[in-house]
């Protein structure tokens, strides 16, 4: 009834482990991304001023330095308040001649403004290949679960058969 296990449980507990783990960090950087479709607000800031930082990524041992633009930026949101925030933006990135980017922020929450050019969707796309491969799964269990129970010779006979009738019906097509 039940087959024996060949050894391979804890590689599978494992790679199980790890989608589980990629799945919640996707869901977690996607909650952002949906939060900002759904409630965000689009607003045009003018630049207060520009300055290039440093910004330090700490790689196991070593201490990389990455080069900003950091912006300080200036917009009305939804009630007409005045807004204050400074935004780090690619080095290289220059500033539009009329001094005004796009911005998009969470109305009522601080520090939320960020550039609408520098938005990626990459963790979005990763997190619906994964509800994907969910519904597939789940799917093929269902029908798993809901066929009936045959042997593996019979399966072996059925395929044998199927391709009989193939080869049969190519000869008789002809």
């Amino acid at each position: 009834m039940y087959e024996e296990s060949d050894g391979n449980d804890v590689e599978l507990l494992k790679i199980i482990f790890w989608l589980v783990v990629g799945f919640i960090f996707c869901t977690y950087r996607t909650w952002s991304e949906i939060r900002y479709a759904l409630t965000g607000r689009t607003s045009t800031a003018r630049i207060i001023s520009m300055h290039e930082s440093i910004d330090a990524v700490f790689t196991g041992k070593s201490v990389r330095e990455n080069r900003i633009q950091e912006v300080r930026l200036e917009y009305l949101d939804e009630d007409g308040k005045r807004q204050r925030q400074a935004i780090n933006f690619p080095q290289g990135w220059r500033p539009p001649t009329n001094g005004r980017v796009s911005i998009q922020y969470l109305p009522n929450v601080s520090k939320s403004a960020r550039w609408v050019d520098g938005v990626t969707y990459a963790y979005v796309w990763v997190w619906l290949i994964y509800i994907g491969g969910i519904a597939v799964f789940f799917i093929y269990m269902h029908r798993l679960a809901h066929e009936p129970a045959i042997s593996f010779r019979e399966k072996r006979r059925r395929k044998r058969l199927a391709r009989r009738k193939k080869r049969f019906a190519r000869y008789a097509n002809r």
